[in-house]
């Protein structure tokens, strides 16, 4: 993994898509967990949360890294604070996805009625947010060394400004199928419990959670194209 060389530049951009990349891997993982339980194969959950909590311990890795070749770098201050909040956001999107799989595997919860093709439907929407931001950020990470971030050229011509935009869109359906979901529990709450209706409840806030960190990182990965 190559940190970063002082300025804007390939070094950079390939650090942050590879710590993107490790969300990628969570919300796949997430949607294989929310399968598993759904079948109710507790045991696959285990396995797929011991996954995620290696995958996040590999984000934390990379973060750390990213954050000591910024302390030595040459940045503005403005593109320093867009890259800081850049590393937050994406942070977040594992450690959403750890926080999940932990309570998936806390207990033996059965999903009551249609809980689970909505819970499915959520995560997906999850995943198609975080594989946008991937999607540009793998072609940042492609720009030549001598290719500065802010060139107006490359925002133009790949159009990834726009693509960055249509991340809203993406987190905004995903706060939709959440409210299918929580509607779909309440609707069945007397088939459940209250322990197994709270889990539930937070389980999919933490997962629609990965999209919303998803949405603000890719406002950061703007802030510095439009400069």
């Amino acid at each position: 993994m190559k940190i970063l060389n002082g300025r804007i530049g390939e070094s950079l951009f390939e650090s942050l898509y590879e710590h993107l990349c490790k969300g990628g891997l969570c919300a796949r993982l997430m949607r294989e967990m929310v399968s598993a339980l759904a079948e109710r194969d507790y045991g696959r959950c285990e396995a797929l949360c011991a996954q995620v909590a290696e995958v996040e311990e590999q984000a934390d890795q990379i973060r750390l890294a990213i954050s000591k070749g910024l302390s030595t770098s040459l940045f503005a201050v403005v593109r320093r604070s867009a890259v800081v909040h850049i590393v937050r956001y994406q942070d977040r999107i594992c450690n959403q996805a750890e926080d999940a799989a932990k309570l998936i595997v806390l207990r033996r919860t059965v999903m009551p009625g249609n809980t689970p093709r909505e819970l499915l439907k959520l995560v997906g929407k999850v995943g198609d947010a975080i594989d946008a931001l991937i999607a540009v950020c793998r072609r940042l990470a492609a720009v030549p060394d001598d290719a500065g971030a802010g060139d107006a050229a490359l925002a133009s011509d790949a159009g990834l400004l726009g693509k960055l935009e249509s991340i809203h869109g993406e987190e905004w359906a995903s706060d939709t199928l959440l409210h299918d979901f929580l509607k779909e529990l309440f609707a069945h709450e007397r088939e459940s419990d209250p322990l197994s209706m709270m889990l539930l409840f937070d389980i999919a806030r933490m997962i629609s959670g990965m999209a919303d960190a998803a949405e603000k990182a890719g406002e950061a990965y703007s802030e510095i194209l439009r400069q």
